[in-house]
């Protein structure tokens, strides 16, 4: 039977992470494209926002979609409730506050960013 240390390594080498899914060549590509848009915007206002929407759109999706997978495989770590030993629970613990925090960060920048 695995600890909680194999199953993360587990993870760690076969789920894609935020930053996999958002790599310093993945983020250039999205500000480019956000560039582009911006710069439709004078000749055809309307296409631009059409196109900053679906932008938005494909980002939040990827964006959710990843952290559902960090989350399903915070549970399968979790899985084995009685037989973990309090190592194990003490290093879930810690990769739930990580997901936690990366969570709340998201949302801090979210509502900074919004129009009041």
């Amino acid at each position: 039977m695995k600890d909680v240390r194999g199953i993360r390594q587990e993870v760690a080498e076969e789920v894609p992470t935020i930053s996999d899914e958002f790599s310093k060549d993945a983020l250039s590509m999205l500000r480019k494209r956000w560039s582009d848009i911006e710069a439709d915007f004078v000749d055809d206002p309307k296409t631009a926002v059409e196109n900053a929407d679906h932008l938005v759109h494909e980002t939040a999706r990827r964006l959710t979609e990843t952290f559902a997978r960090e989350r399903e495989n915070l549970d399968a770590m979790c899985a084995r409730g009685d037989q973990m030993s309090v190592e194990d629970l003490r290093m879930a613990l810690q990769c739930y506050r990580s997901f936690f925090n990366r969570l709340l960060f998201n949302v801090a920048i979210v509502r900074k960013r919004s129009p009041r």
